[in-house]
């Protein structure tokens, strides 16, 4: 009975659990060069400072100082100099070729690209697949992840590519069916590039897209909302509305400059009052929850021309309801709830959502 070939989902499983094992001596050899640079880089430093006082000491008359000790240290400088820089160039080059073994954003987008392929069996990895040997295993697809995650307050972001094995009876790649599938999840992914290569009977598409920020369905955030991001999501919300109100800029000219707090829409604003931002632990989840109150109206008297009326309020309160429940907002999460909230006096409206998310 002949033997046959390993499939290229047999190899690829082999190759990661190959590195894997020697992830640990990697991690250990990274880390010995960093400190090491960073221990040279200190004693250039004080090597310099050393040299810095003997001259101080010169320049205010002290004869303390020696010729030897001054050229002794003027030569440490030097010497220290030349250390902290090779060094530095190990260590950079250690970090390089150690192998990545993060396919973390692979992970993620599996789901989304399986949808673009349907019945065709997806392998996120972060081991460069070679082309087949024969047509044993196909069709498959592998997601590779070409370096480490980026967590941008839960968005994962990195540089993956699309390696597509196939026979010509096989389903042929729709870039569409891809981006369609992504931005049903309201992922930022761009397709940069998507070539179709034949070899023998295998057929072969290679794509690369970068990803700027897909997030997992409670998204892994290391650290409660921070001021930065709260800031963010809340002027988001007031930019929204204010686009949902059916306002317009064309011909108006806002005389007064923006303010912190403010965001301007021709003749139309909305100001937002300091946001209340609560978090709680429910079954190992982080749920926080954003309050924000708005105050709306328009620089001039006349507003109507500008689309500012009460049915635009209305539709914008919806409009803001319907774009946030279930997006992903860095430093909270995924929105699980959303409602309007009322507040005192004309003119005002506000809005509670709540996120979900996990610690790290």
């Amino acid at each position: 009975m002949t033997k046959k070939n390993p499939t290229p989902a047999e190899i690829i499983k082999a190759a990661e659990a190959d590195i894997l094992s020697r992830a640990d001596e990697y991690a250990k050899g990274v880390a010995d060069s960093r400190a090491l640079a960073a221990e040279r880089k200190q004693g250039a430093d004080e090597a310099e400072a050393a040299y810095a006082a003997l001259l101080t000491k010169l320049q205010n008359g002290d004869d303390s100082v020696s010729a030897l000790d001054l050229v002794t240290s003027e030569k440490e400088v030097f010497r220290s100099d030349l250390l902290a820089k090779a060094a530095q160039t190990k260590a950079v080059r250690v970090a390089k070729a150690t192998p990545n073994y993060d396919k973390r954003v692979a992970e993620t987008i599996a789901e989304a690209v399986a949808e673009a392929l349907p019945g065709i069996a997806v392998v996120p990895t972060f081991v460069h697949p070679d082309l087949p040997k024969d047509t044993n295993g196909l069709p498959v697809a592998f997601i590779l992840q070409k370096g480490a995650t980026t967590n941008n307050g839960g968005a994962l972001s990195g540089d993956l590519e699309l390696h597509y094995y196939r026979l010509p009876i096989h389903r042929e790649f729709d870039p569409s069916r891809l981006t369609s599938a992504f931005d049903k999840r309201n992922w930022m992914v761009k397709v940069q590039t998507s070539q179709t290569h034949v070899k023998g009977e295998v057929e072969y598409d290679h794509v690369r897209f970068a990803v700027r920020s897909v997030y997992d369905e409670v998204p892994v955030i290391d650290h409660d909302a921070k001021e930065l991001e709260i800031s963010s999501a809340v002027q988001g919300i007031a930019q929204r509305f204010a686009l949902a109100t059916g306002a317009t800029s064309e011909g108006v000219h806002v005389k007064s400059e923006p303010k912190p707090g403010q965001y301007n829409l021709g003749n139309f604003f909305v100001q937002w009052a300091e946001p209340k931002v609560s978090v709680k632990t429910v079954s190992g989840n982080r749920h926080t929850e954003l309050e924000v109150g708005l105050f709306y109206g328009t620089h001039f008297v006349d507003s109507s021309s500008l689309g500012y009326t009460p049915q635009g309020i209305v539709n914008a309160i919806k409009a803001v309801k319907k774009h946030y429940d279930g997006r992903f907002i860095p430093g909270f999460g995924v929105v699980t709830a959303i409602e309007s909230v009322a507040t005192e006096g004309n003119q005002r409206t506000g809005f509670k959502l709540t996120a979900v998310s996990k610690p790290e």
